[in-house]
């Protein structure tokens, strides 16, 4: 789990960076509740809308074995 964040700006302009971020973490183990709940439902939701509107698209992934398993449809 992130603790603090630091940002640290270049003082000259130095190509390729903008900044660095340094975070910080602590270990906080899940319980055996909290990580099924993290695998298993993971509450995403396909809708049409998620495909820019395009019907047909969205019901072809719907009919894929790549929907399966993991998207609550």
């Amino acid at each position: 789990m992130v603790t603090e964040v630091e940002n640290y700006q270049p003082s000259t302009d130095i190509p390729g960076f903008r900044e660095v971020v340094i975070a910080y973490c602590d270990r906080q183990p899940l319980s055996l509740e909290e990580f099924r709940a993290a695998i298993y439902d993971n509450n995403v939701k396909v809708s049409v809308d998620s495909f820019g509107g395009d019907e047909e698209a969205y019901q072809r992934f719907i009919n894929s074995e790549n929907a399966k398993g993991y998207v609550q449809v």
